[in-house]
């Protein structure tokens, strides 16, 4: 693969290749976000277990159990769907997207009456 992009895009594309790995890391750090949901999963279940068989009461065990899972289930599907839509936007647009179409007018009609003028800072 390396030879062919070699021969299509020239010197480029040997500068390419550190970016194919650093997008692969990018996208092991959410399969990380799912293992570290699952440790949180499991600490809820073992202190819901804990709590229900030690003979304190099954309401906290499954008051616990409900909660935790909910709260690991909204963090989970939060960070892992803001991330994929990172990566998305930032890795993914840039390579295949070709922008075009018309500049952004908001209101649709040219200025009559006042002029842009440039600021520096």
């Amino acid at each position: 693969g390396l030879s062919l992009a070699v021969s299509a895009e020239g010197i480029v594309a040997l500068v390419e290749v550190p970016s194919v790995f650093v997008q692969v890391i990018s996208y092991v750090r959410i399969a990380a976000l799912g293992v570290a949901d699952y440790g949180l999963a499991h600490a809820f279940n073992g202190m819901a277990f804990d709590i229900g068989f030690s003979g304190i009461s099954i309401i906290p065990a499954l008051l616990i159990l409900l909660v935790g899972q909910l709260v690991v289930f909204t963090l989970g599907l939060i960070g892992s769907g803001i991330n994929s839509l990172r990566l998305q936007y930032v890795e993914c647009f840039p390579k295949f997207f070709v922008g075009g179409g018309t500049d952004y007018t908001p209101f649709g009609y040219t200025r009559k009456y006042t002029h842009e003028t440039e600021t520096t800072v």
